[in-house]
């Protein structure tokens, strides 16, 4: 699990951001009464993707947003004065990498948190610009949409609270529902819109297994479906309770809250999830998830109902 300390997160390598100030961009009508002060620290992690290497994401800058407050603002750099790179492939499940580290900032409500993303695109310096690299060794730029063509990209999250004391967020890039590849363009794209944020003092993590005996099922059951290239991939997804007929990743009205692939003991964990009924969904169909695409073949094998007030097991097992 996430803990302020960098030694707890995974290795030396990993930096506090550095200082942060007080934005150029402001809110017009400045308020000048007095608010409480709180502390953030911010992470990143990631619900994996099977078909890529390294997923390079290089943030330059997170920016806060208070109404009637100025932009408050903490450049995110290494130890070099380079942007920050992050793999997040390496930072899944629980894992978090740091990224701004104990900063003071007013508690109260905000409009939003944003990072700005330093685009890959065609003949730039993978070493200083986001991109992605497939399994058999090849880079491909990666690029967050947004108006403009000046190479940043914008990942924008709306209305959160910062609480009196110590606050933990963590933006949740779930890969599966993230990533876009288009026909004739080299660039892979991510959606802003599957990344998630959460406050670690208010979410909890579901984990588990799914028996052989029920992926199996699933396959046999499945046979028509069988991926032309590779295997089925075994994935779980988690739906809010009130979605009376789950969908897929892309079916905006009943896409999942969030994904999670089984790793090589068949076990998956879903992290930072706030409480609340939820329904959980075992498929071995994960190879037809499409960002763009609804599937028309989508179906979960086995679902499970839990509601969620602390960190719980959800095992799919023979009925």
């Amino acid at each position: 699990m996430y803990k302020p300390a960098l030694t707890a997160i995974a290795s030396a390598m990993i930096l506090a951001a550095c200082g942060g100030g007080s934005g150029s961009d402001s809110n017009d009508n400045n308020t000048t009464q007095p608010t409480q002060k709180t502390t953030v620290s911010v992470g990143v992690s990631d619900a994996a993707v099977n078909n890529l290497a390294e997923v390079n994401l290089v943030i330059q800058r997170l920016t806060f947003r208070a109404s009637g407050k100025e932009d408050v603002t903490f450049d995110t750099l290494d130890a070099q004065g380079n942007p920050m790179k992050i793999n997040l492939l390496e930072y899944t499940g629980d894992d978090i990498y740091l990224v701004v580290n104990d900063q003071e900032i007013d508690a109260g409500d905000y409009e939003w948190i944003r990072a700005d993303v330093v685009n890959g695109s065609a003949g730039s310096n993978f070493d200083l610009t986001s991109s992605v690299r497939f399994l058999d060794g090849s880079q491909a730029p990666l690029a967050v949409t947004r108006k403009g063509n000046d190479g940043v990209g914008e990942i924008q999250l709306n209305n959160f609270s910062l609480n009196e004391g110590e606050n933990q967020i963590v933006l949740e890039f779930d890969l599966n529902k993230a990533l876009l590849k288009r026909t004739n363009d080299d660039t892979v794209y991510l959606k802003p819109t599957a990344v998630r944020l959460e406050n670690l003092l208010t979410s909890f993590e579901i984990e588990g297994m799914v028996s052989e005996s029920v992926k199996n099922a699933c396959i046999a059951d499945n046979a028509d479906l069988a991926p032309l290239v590779g295997e089925y991939k075994h994935v779980v997804y988690l739906y809010k309770a009130d979605v009376a007929v789950p969908g897929d990743i892309s079916d905006e009205g009943s896409a999942p809250v969030a994904t999670a692939n089984l790793d090589a003991e068949s076990e998956y964990e879903i992290a930072f999830i706030g409480s609340g009924d939820y329904k959980v969904g075992y498929s071995c169909l994960g190879h037809l998830d499409d960002a763009e695409t609804i599937d028309a073949d989508f179906s979960l094998y086995q679902t499970k109902d839990v509601t969620l007030t602390q960190d719980t097991e959800v095992n799919f097992e023979t009925n």
